[in-house]
Parts: C-alpha cells; sequence; structure tokens
C-alpha cells in the first residue's frame, strides 16, 4: 500500500473560485471505468456510502502527489464496499472512492503513464474505479486540480483537501442526518425542456426524513397558476431518491413549468421549476433568421433540429464582425422542431460588456410571402450575456382546426364550450382531450379558458 500522508498538501495548491459551494447539490453522473464497469452516483449513495471523488488531470504535480500519498487508497482498503476489489474483508462498508481524469486532451495512454502530458503511472497499484471522462468537469465547475469532494448520503457536497485516510473517514461523520419525521424534497425538474402538444412532467423526489415516504400529493404551475395536480404512492426510504413521470401538460407556448410538493414538513426544498419551450404556426412559413454579428462573431451559431434531434438547417461561425447576414429556411409541411442559439464563449452578442462598440443581435421568425413577419421564436438584442436561447414550435398544415375550436367555425367561443362541457368525463375518443391523457377533465377546461376568443387562421 501507498504511504499515506501525514500532512496537509500545500505545494502549488491554488484557491478556488467558482467551485461548488459546501452543502450543494452534487450532479448525478453515470460514468464507465478504464475497465468497463459503469458507476453511478446516485446509487452509491442511495444504498449508504459516502463517496469522495478526486477530479485530477494527468500532468497536474500536486495531483500526482496527493495520489501517490496513498489516503484515498487506504480509505478505500478498509472502509470501500465489501466484496470490491482490493477491498480488505473487515472493511467497515460505507464509502467508495473514484479517480476521475477530467482533462478532455489526455486519455488512456497518459493515465497508464504512456506519452506526453502525463507524470507518471496512474493506473499501476490503484485498486479504485479510474475514470477517464471530461464531461462532469462542467457540473463541478473544476477549475483548478485536483478538484477533492466528500459527498454525503443526502446528496450535498463539501470540497476536502489532501490528508490523512484517518482524517477523511473521521469527516465522514459530519454529513448531515436525516430530519426527523417527514421531509420529501424535490432534487430536480428533469422533464424536457422544450416539444410540442403533450410534455412529461417528471420529477426526482428525494427523502431527507427519518421516516419512509408512502405517498405524496403535487401541485403543477405554469408561470405560477395551478394547472394540474397529481398524486403518487410507493416506498421511498431515507435519503433514497426516486425519479417519477407525475403526467403530461399540454404546452403551446414558453412558460415556466414548477412542481410543489404539499403538506410537508420541510417548505424550502418542495419545488423545481423549468422553462418549457414550445409555440405553434399553421401552414408552410418560411422561418427567416437574422444574425448581426458582435467583434467575436466567430462564437456565433444556430441550428434548426427536430423532435429526433435531426438538425435541418444550421448557420456559423461568422468571419466578420458587425455584418447582418439573413438566411431562410422552408419548413417541412409539418412536425415538432426547436431553433437554437448558442454562444460558444458563453456570453451572448453583449458585446459592449466585452469592449466591442457595439453589440449583436439574433432574430428568429416566421414570414409570409412578402416576408414580413407573421409570428416570432427569438428576438434577442444582445442587452444580456448568454450562451443559449432555445424555442420550440409546431407546423402543422393549411386549414387545420386550431385547438379549442371543436366546431370548426375558425373562433374559439361559447359554442365550442358547450361542446367541452357535454364531454366532461369522457374517457375514450374525445374530441375535448386537449392534453392528450385519455379522458375530458379539469386540465382540459383550464385549457379552453386560456384559448378562449382565439380566432383560427
Amino acid at each position: 500500500m501507498k504511504r499515506s500522508l501525514s500532512v496537509l498538501l500545500l505545494m502549488t495548491w491554488v484557491t478556488a473560485h467558482g467551485q461548488l459551494a459546501d452543502g450543494s447539490l452534487a450532479p448525478d453522473w453515470t460514468l464507465t471505468d478504464i475497465n468497463g464497469n459503469e458507476h453511478h452516483l446516485y446509487d452509491y449513495l442511495d444504498n449508504g456510502y459516502t463517496v469522495f471523488l478526486d477530479l485530477s488531470a494527468t500532468w497536474c504535480g500536486p495531483c500526482w502527489s496527493h495520489h501517490i500519498g496513498g489516503s484515498f487508497e487506504e480509505l478505500y482498503v478498509e472502509h470501500g464496499p465489501l466484496g470490491f476489489p482490493g477491498v480488505s474483508s473487515n472493511t467497515t462498508d460505507d464509502v467508495m472512492v473514484f479517480h476521475i481524469e477530467v482533462d478532455p486532451f489526455t486519455g488512456i495512454n497518459a493515465l497508464n503513464g504512456i506519452g506526453g502530458g502525463t507524470i507518471g503511472n496512474w493506473v499501476a497499484g490503484t485498486p479504485y474505479p479510474i475514470i477517464n471522462d471530461h464531461t462532469i468537469a462542467d457540473d463541478y465547475n473544476v477549475n483548478y486540480f485536483p478538484s477533492l469532494y466528500r459527498v454525503c448520503e443526502n446528496k450535498r457536497l463539501w470540497q476536502i483537501y489532501p490528508n490523512t485516510a484517518d482524517i477523511h473517514y473521521i469527516f465522514t461523520g459530519a454529513c448531515p442526518s436525516p430530519v426527523n419525521g417527514t421531509d420529501a424534497e424535490i432534487l430536480s425538474y428533469t422533464g424536457p425542456s422544450w416539444g410540442c402538444g403533450s410534455l412529461p412532467v417528471e420529477i426526482v423526489l428525494h427523502n431527507l426524513g427519518t421516516q419512509t415516504l408512502t405517498s405524496r400529493s403535487f401541485n403543477v404551475l405554469s408561470d405560477g397558476q395551478l394547472i394540474d395536480q397529481f398524486t403518487w404512492s410507493g416506498s421511498l426510504p431515507t435519503f433514497n431518491h426516486l425519479e417519477l413521470q407525475l403526467g403530461e401538460i399540454y404546452v403551446e407556448e414558453d412558460t415556466e413549468i414548477t412542481v410543489v410538493v404539499q403538506n410537508d414538513l420541510n417548505n424550502s426544498n418542495n419545488d423545481a421549476s423549468q422553462l418549457v419551450s414550445g409555440s405553434s404556426v399553421s401552414g408552410t412559413p418560411t422561418l427567416t433568421i437574422e444574425v448581426g454579428t458582435d467583434c467575436w462573431p466567430s462564437e456565433t451559431r444556430w441550428r434548426v433540429e427536430d423532435i429526433g434531434g435531426d438538425i435541418l438547417a444550421s448557420g456559423g461561425p461568422y468571419s466578420a464582425g458587425g455584418q447582418v447576414y439573413t438566411h431562410t429556411i422552408d419548413l417541412p409541411e409539418d412536425g415538432c422542431f426547436r431553433l437554437v442559439y448558442s454562444d460558444s464563449f458563453g456570453d451572448g452578442m453583449n458585446g459592449t460588456a466585452r469592449g466591442c462598440a457595439f453589440n449583436g443581435f439574433f432574430k428568429g421568425y416566421f414570414s409570409d410571402e412578402s416576408e414580413n413577419p407573421i409570428g416570432w421564436l427569438i428576438d434577442y438584442n444582445g442587452s444580456f450575456q448568454t450562451g443559449n436561447i432555445a424555442a420550440a414550435f409546431t407546423v402543422g398544415p393549411d386549414g387545420q382546426a386550431c385547438l379549442g375550436d371543436f366546431d370548426e367555425d375558425s373562433f374559439v367561443a361559447v359554442s365550442d364550450l358547450l361542446v367541452l362541457l357535454s364531454e366532461f368525463g369522457c374517457q375514450t375518443n374525445c374530441s375535448g382531450d386537449l392534453n392528450d391523457d385519455g379522458s375530458v377533465s379539469t386540465p382540459d377546461l383550464l385549457i379552453f379558458l386560456g384559448l378562449y376568443g382565439t380566432q383560427c387562421q
């Protein structure tokens, strides 16, 4: 076994700026180690393990010093999962350790000490899993190496520094205990951020209490207004999590969807939100893209993609600053699509904030035969920093009756309301089933009321 460090390594350690704050939710990941074994962070936490992460680079001197010091190896051997390779039969069976190489420019050879960009052989003599994957570096805000974290059962993380295995293990006792009683937490909203028509409402439910969760009620809000309610029943033990699909909602415009747990002990962790994009246009209109570049035109890109992720059209990077580029795209006759603007630097076209004499802009809109705008998707004037703006939309054939116009008279009016009310409670083949959940109920009525007064094109 490698010798454990007996003092804190200082060397060329750099003070962190922008690292995840202590107590932050640890981003979940599922990654495959260099031996082909798959590991899921939250599964280890749900099974009662405290997880230690060493996010490193093969060329990093302090990383190598920490690695060969052996504290993480000793921690794994004496406290790792029973039956895992290299773990003592006398293990306490409550710790898991990972070494994750997160530099995208180094690979397996560097980990094995072969070629440039490496200090030594990181694989030889290392009993715990080594993963070569840079994708989590952004999620964990890695801005120096090594970045070491202790992730507790409650899925919160704490930054740590090189020390002895005994000291690391002592601090597992500092992980928060469960709340006495019932405390449900929504970890995140995981439903799609765009689509057309009905979209699933999906969350990750987490139990922070000492009592097993067996049921919960949820309110779903659209821009702060209640649009639906769902219930769940099952069994969720302490510090475990569960991915739930609560139902579906109908989305036809950009809206912020919020899910809220009802009647819970702690109200501070009971909700999660996501901006959901969706709009519609009839016929086969032309999509017009206007790009006004700032001083960094090579950072600007855009694409139009369908619901399956296939790209129909794209543009950028551009070569000239201070120029206007116009693109027109003829859309298919029907389907669900998304327009995405992105900036590779992550600041958008807020040029004046970086010393440019002017801002850029990005516009995406539907236009008629005379190239007049008839429906806006994105109208970004460069006044704020952003890395990404997206808008989803549905294209339907000419003459298609609009949503809620049951009598097809081109108006959503009282006559349509009477049709909807006559079908209230319908369970099969229901024309009034506006959210496609198989029945005509209160959610359909709420959708209809939001459409009331619409003149169909």
